[in-house]
């Protein structure tokens, strides 16, 4: 059963009423940031104790206390990222970015502004006065490692940010103030004089801190102009909105040493001594402890990445476990997939076995009748090809008669001789279809082979060519054909030449070869 709360007031109620004293009074909103905490941890409300501990941080940072404002960063930081709080994640990285920055570990700083960036372009929607600030930072801190032109442009986008209707002519007037300041430093004094005008009228008129700079940078751009007097009265300004405020205490050093030189440029060295003396003061008192800072710093970076690693290492040894577990459970399945699959191959074998042997039978079987059957189209081939050479020999005898015959009647009669010669000559075209057709039935393909091996041939070529395949010689072929000797000769010739025959090589038998 749990415990009653002892603490009356509302948690939430703590750390809204700090966040409102937060810059009025700080050491109370402390108290009360510290309060809410413990009972944010009593309540398991990590948001809350997140939250709280940005605020304190903000405070050590106005404070000079870095190395604290640091702790608590990087103990929220810590929350968050097991909480996997975005928008914390985003002010933290920002807040750390900035803390850098003081330091002058500017790659450090944008690296944290980087990521801020990135998580805030994550959410579904963007919070543009969150983004702006961001641009902001990334502007400031180009500025002070001295890359003006990078500064500017992330002031531009810090503007573009911003949906707010801007307060002033020149822009945001903290985005004013930083453009007043690059142009005083890039030399451009006229737009530094109205930007700084401009912002320095804005916050001196509200009363707000952040006046503390904007007295400091219009006693920089006077003294740049060579008004000493105007350069004084303005650091003499900036130096009691400081005293006045709670905030920005690290900021005294630079205008007592400023106020300082002014004096000197104006003739007033006692006072010049003077503000030299507290500032040398003010240096000796911090060195020892800003070394002391830093050297605790790096001792409280180490302790996070010490608990970051041992967060890493419970990860990750949680996860061999698990991997173990994984691998031990796959071995398992795989022994047990193997035996079955030992059991199905050995069955596919024995299977496979029978059926191979069925196959082979069937396979004999066939080869066997295909053997056959090709030796009976080849018998009947031969058959077809002893006729038809014995049907064509046969014809040229014929042939031979009636050209003898033919000779007898052209000396008797000229008319008959003329019109038996033409039912000759068409009876020679019918013998020869019928030719071809029975040649074709004996070779159904050769042409084709012919054809595709020397495309040059010629139709008539391709029957001298089957001729000469069925083995007759010149004198035949010129009967059958109806031509003469010489004619036979050039068409072999031709036919040689087209082929690409040498003359040791023989026609005969390359055409028997197609």
């Amino acid at each position: 059963m749990a415990q009653p709360n002892p603490h009356p007031i509302p948690t939430q109620g703590l750390l809204t009423h700090a966040e409102k004293l937060h810059d009025l009074m700080p050491d109370t909103a402390f108290q009360l940031y510290r309060q809410a905490i413990g009972q944010f941890e009593f309540e398991a409300d990590t948001a809350g104790i997140i939250r709280s501990k940005i605020g304190i941080s903000d405070l050590y940072k106005n404070d000079g206390f870095y190395h604290s404002a640091f702790d608590e960063l990087w103990d929220a930081q810590i929350l968050a990222e097991a909480q996997q709080d975005t928008l914390a994640l985003i002010k933290l990285n920002r807040g750390l970015g900035s803390l850098y920055s003081i330091y002058q570990k500017y790659d450090e700083a944008i690296h944290h502004f980087q990521t801020s960036l990135h998580l805030s372009k994550q959410l579904k929607e963007i919070d543009r006065h969150v983004l702006s600030r961001i641009y902001y930072s990334f502007a400031v801190t180009h500025r002070k490692a001295g890359a003006y032109d990078q500064a500017l442009i992330y002031l531009d986008s810090c503007a573009m940010s911003k949906k707010a209707k801007k307060p002033i002519p020149g822009g945001a007037p903290y985005v004013t103030a930083e453009k007043g300041i690059i142009y005083l430093k890039t030399g451009q004094l006229d737009l530094a004089q109205t930007y700084l005008e401009m912002a320095n009228d804005y916050f001196s008129q509200r009363g707000m801190k952040y006046q503390i700079f904007t007295h400091l940078f219009m006693g920089d751009f006077y003294f740049e102009k060579g008004n000493y007097p105007k350069a004084n009265a303005c650091y003499r300004q900036s130096l009691i909105s400081q005293e006045n405020s709670p905030s920005h205490g690290d900021s005294k050093v630079e205008i007592l040493k400023k106020l300082a030189d002014s004096y000197q440029f104006i003739g007033q060295r006692d006072s010049a001594y003077k503000y030299q003396g507290l500032a040398i003061a003010i240096t000796d008192s911090l060195f020892n402890m800003r070394t002391a800072v830093n050297n605790q710093l790096f001792r409280i970076r180490d302790k996070h990445d010490e608990l970051i690693r041992a967060k890493n290492d419970y990860i990750n040894q949680q996860q061999l476990i698990i991997e173990r577990e994984k691998i031990l459970a796959l071995w398992l399945k795989f022994i047990l997939g193997m035996i079955l699959f030992a059991g199905v191959v050995l069955i596919v074998i024995l299977r496979m076995r029978r059926r191979l042997r069925i196959f082979q039978l069937e396979k004999d079987r066939i080869k066997t009748i295909a053997h056959h059957e090709q030796e009976k189209a080849q018998a009947i081939m031969e058959v077809k090809s002893r006729e038809l050479t014995a049907n064509t020999l046969q014809i040229i005898e014929k042939d031979r008669m009636i050209q003898e015959l033919l000779a007898e009647l052209k000396g008797k009669s000229s008319a008959q001789y003329s019109s038996m010669k033409q039912k000759v000559s068409r009876g020679n075209r019918a013998m020869w279809e019928r030719f071809e057709k029975r040649f074709i039935e004996v070779d159904p393909k050769f042409y084709a082979r012919l054809r595709d091996k020397h495309p040059a041939l010629t139709s008539t070529e391709h029957r001298h060519c089957a001729l000469i395949k069925l083995g007759f010689d010149s004198k035949e072929m010129a009967s059958l054909l109806g031509i003469s000797l010489n004619s036979v000769h050039i068409s072999r010739h031709r036919i040689r030449k087209k082929i690409g025959l040498t003359r040791e090589e023989s026609l005969s038998g390359f055409i028997a070869g197609v």
